[in-house]
C-alpha cells in the first residue's frame, strides 16, 4: 500500500530562484513541521536536511528518528551515500555547533533538490510498472 504524503501547501512563484529553493524547503519542511527561515540558522542542526530527504525517501530516513546534530548529518549521509548523484560538499563541522555558510548550502541543497526530485520520479515510475505487472499476473 503507499504511503500518504502530507500534501504540500500552495505556493506563490518567486522569482529569484534562491527564493525558490527557499520556498521548497520552506513548503517540504513545513509540511514535516518544521519550520525554514533561510540557509544558514534553519539548516543550522541538520535537520532541515534530513526532512528534507525524508519527505521523498521516508524509508531510508524516517522523520520521526531524528535527534541531535551529530546524529542527524550521520544519518543524512548515509541516506546520500545510499542515493548518490549529491556532490560531497558538506562536512558535519560546517552544519552542527556552527551556521552554515549561505553560499555553501544553496549549492549543497540545489543538488540536493535535484537529486531528490529526480529519484520521486523514478519512484513514481516503478510503482506504476508493480502495478501492471500485478494486474497482468493476477
Amino acid at each position: 500500500a503507499d504511503e500518504k504524503k502530507t500534501l504540500l501547501p500552495e505556493m506563490k512563484m518567486a522569482v529569484k530562484p534562491a527564493d525558490l529553493l527557499l520556498q521548497w524547503c520552506q513548503s517540504v519542511c513545513g509540511s514535516l513541521g518544521f519550520e525554514v527561515e533561510n540557509f544558514t540558522r534553519s539548516f543550522a542542526d541538520s535537520r532541515a536536511l534530513c526532512l528534507l530527504a525524508s519527505y521523498y525517501l521516508p524509508e531510508l530516513l524516517p522523520s520521526a528518528s531524528l535527534g541531535e546534530a551529530r546524529e542527524n548529518f550521520k544519518a543524512f549521509s548515509l541516506v546520500l551515500d545510499t542515493i548518490g548523484g549529491v556532490p560531497c560538499m558538506l562536512q558535519s563541522s560546517d552544519v552542527t555547533n556552527t551556521t552554515p555558510d549561505q553560499g555553501l548550502m544553496m549549492s549543497f541543497v540545489t543538488h540536493l533538490c535535484f537529486r531528490l526530485i529526480d529519484l520521486g520520479k523514478d519512484s513514481r515510475a516503478v510503482r506504476k510498472i508493480q502495478r501492471a505487472w500485478q494486474g497482468v499476473l493476477q
